[in-house]
C-alpha cells in the first residue's frame, strides 16, 4: 500500500514538473516582435491602384504630390536611408493633410453658395 501510496505521489510530482516545464518553455526571455507594418511598396496590387488613380484624376495636384511621395519613400525604404516606419508617418502625415485641405476647401465652397 505504501508503494502504491509513493508511485502516485511520484507521477503526480513528474506531472506537475512537466506542466510547469511546458509552461514556462512557451514564453522565451526574448520579447515578442511587434508585427511589423505592412510594406505596400513590395504589393503589386498596390501599385495597380494608385497607377490607376494617377491616370484617372491626372490633374489632381493632391493625388500627383501623394504618387510622388509613395515613389520617393519608397525608393528611400529600398535604399535604406529611412526607415519602413518613419515613411509610413511621413506618408499618414501628406495624407492626412491632404484631406484637412479638401475639408476646407469644401467648406469654403460651401460658406460661398
Amino acid at each position: 500500500m505504501i508503494r502504491f501510496i509513493m508511485n502516485k505521489k511520484f507521477i503526480g510530482l513528474v506531472f506537475v514538473l512537466v506542466m510547469i516545464l511546458t509552461y514556462s518553455s512557451s514564453f522565451s526571455a526574448e520579447p515578442i516582435p511587434k508585427s511589423m507594418p505592412d510594406n505596400y511598396c513590395k504589393n503589386p496590387s498596390s501599385w495597380t491602384e494608385w497607377d490607376a488613380l494617377v491616370e484617372k484624376y491626372p490633374d489632381d495636384m493632391d493625388v500627383q504630390t501623394l504618387h510622388a511621395l509613395r515613389l520617393g519613400l519608397c525608393i528611400k525604404i529600398e535604399r535604406g536611408s529611412i526607415t519602413l516606419k518613419k515613411a509610413i508617418d511621413l506618408f499618414d502625415r501628406a495624407h492626412e493633410m491632404v484631406i484637412q485641405k479638401q475639408f476646407f476647401e469644401q467648406r469654403k465652397r460651401n460658406k460661398d453658395l
